[in-house]
């Protein structure tokens, strides 16, 4: 009967959670990367220049099941999230034999900010964590447990994941340093269902390879590489500090502390007692955070990235909660380090909703103009879109205007906020992100046409590059976005006349 209520209360918590985050996500405005994958999911392709294409192929699957909005782009973080807190369940109860303690995970996944804002928003972060305890579970199941078919299936959820993002291959080195951790274990290497799982994760992935290699490998060399060319051979020990602590702050601080200390009692543990559940947790988490650690050292990794190390850290915390000497003590600061963990994340979701608080607090350089995220907040791009509507219905050539944007974020968003959802043309992208609009968009089927070309600011950086593909460019009066007697954007808008094609921008 205790089973069930804990069953039944995950259940309850699970639809509870998920029914806000559904409505929460209509709530605040579409971000620039979001838009970019959705307008991603406009051109399909077995990959993009960023990142693979799994993200883009989940948008195209919701938004075609409904509508191209808020709700239907984002459905895939919600519904994923909630996936990966019931596998979450599977595995701490599995793991630990107790519901109890499978609840408890499932929860902390429910709460902890980085895993609470990862169900919000249209990014990779949701499937990746996803497949990365799907993977997590199927290897348990295989090596701990004797049921050696799931190595079947633990390959194809580590193919899916690699479709999503390369950060999964860390698991690759976890699985194998816990399979060479015993002797028992090493007996895996000998199975040809260990090396069968790679071949059907590298099966899975073999579209984003043909990619690759019909592209000169730029998804490939950009990823592994030019995302990285920050980093140096010389030493930055002040990056380990500020990797410390954007650790804690996507986790909280307490809960981050108690984390560290279980695992590394989990790991010393497992190693003296050679216990196979304490090891297989240990170098689940252990690896990832220890290769980011090293990076920190030489550059700066976005905080996020380490984050699905926690998944098998969150279990440690309640085996070695029940085997450790101060026990009451350690319940007493995991209880408070949940409670602060949660406070932290009701704080984060209520800002966006509440944008006028933050503005109090933060200091204006400008006092005319807002900062970045309030600036976010206002979904200016919804004004430009309907701005850009307006004009465009002006146009001689209507039905002939075609519409030009400095960057993929601006592309980005115009389409989505233009009134019929236009397509829009990405050009002079100058960083290496938001390349993949090279790849699909055919400025040459306009020539002849019309165009309207926007670019944040008071004035075009890039209009003498314009000017050679049109025989005519005209400027509209400075579009200025204001919100409480603040500045929120600025936009120079062009009309031009009669395109005469790509060759004559030198993008």
């Amino acid at each position: 009967m205790k089973n069930y209520r804990y069953r039944w209360g995950l259940a309850v918590l699970l639809l509870l959670v998920t029914g806000f985050r559904l409505w929460y996500i209509q709530q605040i405005p579409i971000s620039a990367d979001e838009a970019y994958f959705w307008q991603w999911s406009r051109h399909l392709s077995l990959c993009y220049y960023d990142q693979p294409p799994m993200i883009a192929y989940f948008i195209f699957l919701f938004t075609h099941l409904g509508r191209s909005n808020l709700l239907f782009i984002r459905l895939l973080a919600p519904l994923f999230m909630a996936a990966t807190s019931l596998v979450m369940h599977f595995l701490a109860r599995d793991i630990s034999g107790k519901e109890e303690i499978g609840f408890a995970c499932a929860s902390l996944v429910l709460i902890t900010p980085v895993f609470a804002l990862g169900a919000l928003l249209a990014l990779v972060e949701a499937p990746l964590t996803f497949f990365w305890i799907l993977t997590l579970y199927f290897v348990y199941q295989a090596v701990c447990r004797n049921r050696h078919s799931c190595w079947y299936a633990a390959g194809a959820s580590l193919g899916l994941g690699m479709l999503t993002k390369y950060l999964i291959l860390l698991l690759v080195p976890s699985i194998f340093l816990f399979l060479l951790s015993s002797p028992k274990n090493r007996q895996h290497f000998k199975s040809k269902k260990l090396w069968l799982s790679l071949l059907i994760a590298l099966f899975i992935f073999s579209p984003v390879i043909f990619w690759n290699a019909k592209h000169h490998w730029v998804n490939f060399i950009f990823n592994f590489t030019q995302r990285h060319s920050s980093a140096s051979l010389s030493l930055h020990p002040q990056y380990f500090g500020e990797f410390l602590a954007g650790q804690a702050g996507i986790i909280s601080p307490l809960l981050f502390i108690l984390l560290l200390y279980a695992i590394i009692i989990g790991g010393e543990q497992g190693m003296k007692e050679r216990n196979n559940k304490l090891l297989f947790l240990f170098f689940g988490s252990a690896t990832t955070l220890f290769l980011f650690a090293v990076y920190s050292l030489f550059d700066r990794p976005s905080p996020h990235w380490p984050a699905n190390a926690y998944l098998s850290g969150f279990i440690l915390l309640f085996l070695v909660l029940h085997q450790i000497k101060w026990k009451k003590a350690f319940s007493v600061l995991l209880v408070v380090a949940t409670f602060f963990s949660l406070s932290f994340t009701v704080i984060l979701h209520l800002l966006p909703l509440r944008p006028n608080i933050l503005d109090r607090f933060i200091r204006e350089k400008n006092a005319e103009e807002s900062n970045e995220f309030i600036s976010f907040l206002s979904n200016w791009p919804k004004t430009l879109g309907e701005k850009i509507g307006e004009i465009k219905e002006e146009m001689e050539k209507k039905n002939k205007t075609f519409i030009l944007c400095r960057g993929f974020a601006l592309a980005g968003y115009l389409s989505f906020y233009t009134p019929k959802q236009e397509e829009t043309y990405c050009l002079f992208q100058e960083t290496l992100q938001g390349q993949a609009y090279r790849y699909w968009q055919n400025l040459n089927a306009h020539k002849g046409e019309d165009a309207l070309y926007m670019e944040t600011g008071e004035k075009s950086a890039y209009l003498e590059r314009l000017r050679n593909a049109f025989i005519t460019i005209k400027k509209e009066p400075l579009f200025i976005i204001s919100k409480d007697g603040k500045i929120i954007k600025k936009i120079s808008i062009y009309r031009a006349y009669n395109f005469q094609g790509s060759e004559f921008i030198s993008d």
